[in-house]
């Protein structure tokens, strides 16, 4: 699988509902985590929208500017490996963990990133 997944943290006092439109604009597939975290499967787009790595820089710019603010991108070949990529990007950037480097970029993280039950 590839990095299919584009996962966008936004600040709590960001306009999140004008950066759900223009992702919604922009792309297929969005929803909201949990955790605020808009998540945008891209599976199947890359021939009419072009690379993940163009349409998250493209997603970033788009709903910063709509937004107001700098957000920050994380692609991963699955949702929760994209919007832990995404938590742990500097604002204005996008980070993409490689197929197959799932493991080695979550074993560095302390465990309260896992989404278990206490």
């Amino acid at each position: 699988m590839s990095k299919a997944f584009l996962a966008i943290a936004v600040p709590e006092r960001a306009p999140r509902a004008r950066i759900l439109a223009a992702l919604s604009a922009m792309l297929p597939r969005v929803g909201v985590a949990d955790d605020g975290t808009f998540v945008c499967d891209l599976r199947g787009t890359e021939r009419l929208l072009g690379t993940p790595l163009r349409v998250a820089r493209n997603a970033i710019s788009v709903c910063g500017a709509s937004g107001g603010q700098l957000l920050a991108g994380g692609l991963g070949s699955t949702p929760f490996v994209a919007r832990v990529a995404a938590a742990r990007t500097p604002a204005g950037k996008v980070s993409e963990i490689p197929t197959g480097g799932e493991r080695a970029f979550l074993d560095v993280l302390p465990v309260d990133v896992l989404p278990l039950d206490p």
